[in-house]
């Protein structure tokens, strides 16, 4: 009962070469697909990355200047307050001593008895 082996309805040669063939292509097509959708999803993720980071140099920068306005607003407001507190101390000292002298000629002008 030896013999050799039989294949019954096998590939030929050229049929099994063009099967590999066709299934190296159907790879290498879905893994230039794949590294198609990859690079454009890496291209958006950087983008957005950008976007966040240039909003939040923005932000930043708005930040800055509202404390800055601030800060001359309060530099203003003091100097403001300085220069009025001066005009203000010169003219109660005027009137101070004004006062003064007054009194002074109310008090030799009524001296108690």
């Amino acid at each position: 009962m030896g013999g050799s082996p039989s294949i019954s309805g096998g590939m030929t040669q050229a049929e099994y070469q063009a099967q590999l063939d066709e299934q190296r292509a159907y790879s290498e097509r879905q893994e230039k697909e794949q590294r198609a959708f990859y690079e454009e999803q890496l291209r958006k993720q950087e983008e957005r990355a950008r976007q966040e980071a240039q909003k939040a140099a923005d932000a930043e920068k708005a930040k800055l200047e509202s404390v800055e306005q601030a800060e001359n607003m309060l530099q203003e407001e003091a100097a403001a307050q300085a220069g009025g507190a001066e005009q203000a101390a010169g003219v109660e000292d005027e009137e101070d001593a004004f006062d003064f002298y007054n009194s002074l000629y109310q008090g030799l002008e009524e001296r108690p008895e």
